[in-house]
């Protein structure tokens, strides 16, 4: 490690339904997170309509309601909103 390298470090959280406090948002937000992106890496395998129900609420989430004038077929050709076992 040098000094111009950049080190990325991540805290996991080990939470179930019965510990995860509701009523904080930042809890709620980084167990998302992590949620989010061990189902992406594929390291929470997921089955095709789970993965197409994922893929839509990320879509919610990160672009807003659905405007058929500017999310055509061409606006979407990220692939980043599904699993890499789901891409084809």
């Amino acid at each position: 490690v040098t000094e111009h390298t950049i080190l990325k470090f991540k805290k996991r959280f080990f939470v179930d339904d019965l510990n995860v406090d509701k009523s904080d948002p930042i809890q709620l937000h980084l167990v998302y997170l992590q949620s989010r992106d061990a189902i992406l890496s594929g390291e929470y395998p997921v089955q095709l309509e789970e993965a197409c129900q994922f893929a839509s609420v990320q879509l919610q989430v990160e672009v807003g309601n659905y405007d058929p004038q500017q999310h055509n077929d061409k606006w979407f050709r990220r692939q980043e909103f599904l699993p890499a076992a789901h891409i084809k």
